[in-house]
């Protein structure tokens, strides 16, 4: 009798170890940056950044900042970085999923 619950107790331990092992690898994510202007190096205020198709999205602050909180259903998404007088820059979600810095956007004038 005790294998037997003994046998039980480690089928129930291991999917349950699994399961929060996954949750953590794959939970929301913040992608932080500041944008910038490709000749210059000027920071960019108030520039866009979103998802492509999305209702996902914020405002850079006055000097280019940005942060914008992401879940594991974005992973297949593109962002994407405008500015009115500058080619909008697009990227897939997942090149930003273990920056776990502030990344550093060039926007290239028009």
């Amino acid at each position: 009798m005790k294998p037997i619950i003994i046998l039980l107790l480690a089928l129930f331990a291991v999917p349950i170890a699994s399961f929060s092992q996954n949750n953590k690898a794959h939970g929301p994510f913040q992608l932080q940056g500041i944008i910038i202007a490709a000749g210059d190096k000027l920071s960019l205020a108030y520039a866009s950044v979103g998802l492509l198709n999305k209702p996902v999205g914020t405002i850079a602050d006055s000097s280019g900042h940005f942060a914008l909180t992401l879940s594991p259903e974005n992973m297949a998404d593109t962002v994407q970085i405008s500015m009115v007088g500058y080619l909008p820059l697009m990227r897939p979600v997942r090149e930003f999923e273990n920056s776990g810095e502030t990344i550093v956007i060039s926007l290239t004038k028009k």
